[in-house]
């Protein structure tokens, strides 16, 4: 390996590890994505990587900050609801799509459906009554 690239490997572990370090250390709730973003920020010079680094995070805290402050006494989740029905419809929909095809079976669309019908998320604090 090439010491040029040694040293940008330093780079990135070095200032993905502070970042999630700071992130923890700040009790914020996605302190590993700090970490990704610092991977992407780092540039070729100390100056470019500080300037782009200080602007990524300001913005990181500021938009922690303000989903963490955010009201959610009225999330219900009734928008999962309407797409657990959409969902069994479609997987309907698939299955009459299926049986149509007499001589071929192109049963595709009926098995991403029962796919997305069995790995679709459970957790359903986004959505607002």
């Amino acid at each position: 390996m090439k010491t040029e690239e040694t040293i940008k490997l330093i780079k990135y572990v070095t200032g993905s590890v502070a970042a999630v370090l700071l992130a923890a250390a700040m009790q914020l709730q996605f302190a590993y994505a700090a970490g990704i973003i610092t991977l992407l920020t780092i540039q070729d010079t100390k100056k470019e990587t500080v300037r782009i680094t200080a602007k990524r995070m300001i913005i990181f805290v500021i938009m922690t900050i303000y989903i963490e402050l955010e009201d959610k006494t009225d999330y219900t989740g009734s928008c999962f609801d309407e797409l657990d029905a959409m969902l069994v419809n479609l997987k309907k929909e698939a299955l009459r799509y299926m049986n149509n095809h007499l001589i071929t079976e192109d049963d595709y669309y009926y098995e991403y459906m029962q796919m997305s019908l069995q790995n679709k998320i459970t957790w359903k604090p986004c959505c607002r009554s």
